[in-house]
């Protein structure tokens, strides 16, 4: 949750404890350790509300004294139906959060967070309920299905409350494992649980996707201490997703199209250090480890990017690409899917067809022309460019990235373009 709310929420709640009292903004600035100019964004706010909804007492800033800023909140409200201090930002808040639980259907967390919404609501104005719900709203995106992992949520829960340790057992893509493991959080990410734990790694905590467990038993006889480096800020600060790799970061530079950088500029990304206009293009900076939703970020922009360093990285990705291209190089989708889709009908393998069934008929003479084309295009580009016998898939992207590198097999950085 973007870190606004609460503070609005905090400021309001000062400024309610002594109404009419003018604080100075650079006050309130350093106690919220903010710039002035953010307060002064959030004084707009709540004079947005107040003179839209007349749901909360007016927020306004007075200009005296030598020139100073200084904050008032008025104690009388624009409207005598108007609920306590901050109970805008708070419902909305909550209804907020409520989204981001939705993911987890009819379990106690979700259930725990309905019930608090609903004892706001029967202490709130319908006027106010019907715009909140109206003006919030989450869209999750292929949620997963937790329906039948009430037990193994609500063991975790109680493992990380009361910090006790936990027996797991888990379907990892290798097989079932059993764990010991010390739960610390519990994630939510991509409309998907995480558990991070300590299972005794040298490489630190884990994440264990909650859908994957199996089963989860609390030691209750057993308790444990996090350690005192731990922070989830930071263990997540500087990763692009939930998966952290074992090696250092490196220092990447990616180039974006103008129209891919006028989006891309728009976000922080983890590991962000500088953008850099060079010629039509933005060149972003970053420190990151080559993991695999680095590699899925990067493919997700398609021509519109290009890595130009380091040189393991552009490996990685070319090799990745390549085999996209495989699958796509031919004019028809895979011999064994469409086999398998015809039998799905009860057809059976397709028998061979006479040399009249063959022919082209006259209607089909401008989609016949086409075919050739394509197929052309496509066994040129494959000509030009195969694939490299040195570049065979290894099992994971650490591998690719610490093969030594053939220089004559690896691209060069595309040169700049002229403005």
């Amino acid at each position: 949750m973007s870190s606004k709310i609460p503070r609005v929420l905090s400021l309001l709640d000062q400024l309610s404890k002594e109404p009419e009292k003018a604080v100075l903004l650079s006050d309130l600035a350093e106690r919220f350790k903010v710039h002035p100019r953010t307060i002064k964004r959030d004084v707009a706010t709540l004079q947005g509300i107040a003179e839209s909804t007349g749901l909360v007492a007016r927020v306004h800033i007075q200009h005296r004294r030598q020139g100073k800023a200084w904050v008032v909140l008025n104690e009388r409200s624009t409207s005598d139906k108007a609920p306590g201090a901050a109970a805008v930002y708070r419902y909305a808040a909550v209804r907020c959060a409520l989204g981001n639980l939705s993911v987890l259907g009819e379990t106690p967390l979700s259930q725990s967070a309905e019930g608090h919404l609903a004892e706001m609501q029967s202490q709130t104005p319908e006027e106010l309920i019907e715009r909140v719900r109206t003006g919030f709203h989450y869209l999750p995106f292929g949620p997963k299905n937790y329906d039948d992992k009430e037990d193994v949520l609500e063991a975790l829960v109680v493992a990380i409350v009361h910090r006790r340790p936990l027996i797991l057992n888990y379907q990892s893509r290798a097989g079932e494992r059993r764990h010991e493991a010390k739960p610390y959080t519990l994630v939510v990410y991509h409309d998907g649980l995480y558990l991070i734990a300590d299972i005794g790694q040298e490489s630190g905590p884990t994440p264990f996707a909650v859908d994957r467990i199996l089963s989860a038993e609390v030691q209750r006889e057993q308790t444990f201490e996090l350690p005192e480096d731990y922070d989830p800020e930071r263990y997540f600060g500087d990763t692009l997703g939930i998966w952290r790799s074992k090696d250092e970061p490196l220092m990447i530079r990616v180039a974006f199209e103008p129209d891919a950088a006028a989006t891309a500029r728009e976000r922080r990304w983890p590991g962000m250090q500088s953008w850099e206009q060079v010629s039509e293009r933005w060149v972003l900076r970053m420190q990151h480890a080559i993991t695999p939703e680095l590699i899925h970020w990067l493919r997700s922009w398609g021509p519109s990017v290009e890595v130009l360093a380091p040189p393991e990285l552009r490996l990685v990705l070319r090799e990745e690409l390549e085999k996209t291209w495989q699958r796509y190089a031919s004019d028809l989708p895979t011999a064994q899917l469409l086999d398998k889709n015809a039998k799905g009908r009860g057809r059976g393998r397709p028998k061979k067809q006479s040399k009249a069934s063959t022919e082209t008929r006259p209607a089909d003479t401008a989609v016949a022309a086409k075919a050739p084309k394509a197929s052309t295009r496509a066994k040129a580009a494959a000509k030009a460019q195969p694939p490299s016998p040195d570049l065979e898939s290894p099992k994971t992207l650490g591998e690719q990235a610490k093969r030594p590198i053939d220089k004559k097999s690896t691209p060069k950085p595309s040169p700049r373009r002229k403005g």
